[in-house]
This record gives C-alpha cells, sequence and structure tokens, in this order.
C-alpha cells in the first residue's frame, strides 16, 4: 500500500509499506523514482522546484512527527531537522523562499492561552 504525502511540482511524495519514501513523477515514465531517506511519521512532503528542470538545486521540505520540520537538498543523503519544541508546523509551501504556518501556544497567567496561527518564513541552507 502507497500513501501520498504530497505533491509538488508534477511528482507525487509516496510512503511505502516499508517506510520508504520516493518522490515519482507520474507524467514522465522515463524518469526514475528519486529515493528520500528514511523519517519517523512522515505527514507531509513538498519541493522547492522540478527535479528534472532543477536537478542539483531542489529542495524536499517534511512535515514529520506531527509538526516537525525537515529539509533536504538534492544533494544531501540526509534530514536537516528544524527541531524546535515551540515551533509544530502545520503546513509548509515554498515561493521563492520557504514559508511555514504553524501554530503558537503562548501560555497566560492563570490558566488561560492564546493560540495564534502564524506563516513564518524561514532562512535555511
Amino acid at each position: 500500500m502507497k500513501v501520498c504525502l504530497g505533491f509538488s511540482h508534477g511528482w507525487l511524495a509516496l510512503e511505502y509499506d516499508n517506510k520508504a519514501i520516493k518522490l515519482v513523477n507520474p507524467f514522465k515514465y522515463s524518469v526514475a523514482p528519486i529515493s528520500l531517506p528514511p523519517l519517523e511519521y512522515p505527514n507531509k512532503v513538498t519541493l522547492s522546484a522540478d527535479p528534472i528542470t532543477s536537478p542539483s538545486d531542489y529542495v524536499v521540505a517534511a512535515i514529520y512527527h506531527w509538526g516537525r520540520l525537515a529539509f533536504k537538498r538534492a544533494s544531501q543523503s540526509f534530514w536537516i531537522r528544524v527541531d524546535k519544541n515551540e515551533l509544530w508546523c502545520t503546513n509548509v509551501v515554498f515561493i521563492k523562499v520557504w514559508y511555514l504556518l504553524t501554530t503558537l501556544h503562548i501560555p497566560l497567567y492563570p490558566s488561560s492561552s492564546i493560540i495564534l496561527l502564524v506563516m513564518v518564513k524561514v532562512f535555511i541552507l
């Protein structure tokens, strides 16, 4: 069974039963799937550019483990993890730069809190 983790630039990000994640372009059968490093509990995967037209200049972003963020360059064999306890992502998009949608929980005295939905520009790599 395959689970679709997202689609971007004509590519599907698929997670297979063995937990392997691959980028597959269903419109270009002659192009081999791109294998990604393992990631615990992936939720969403997106691309900054088409790996066919930018084979060495694309970045993969992933939301995993219920809100954590990771990035991987085309030439890397590993994920760059952004592990901040106060940062939980709900979505990540690329519009010339990476943006993520996150909720910030701000505790207030004595037992109330504010939850903000924030779009944040991400500086990486």
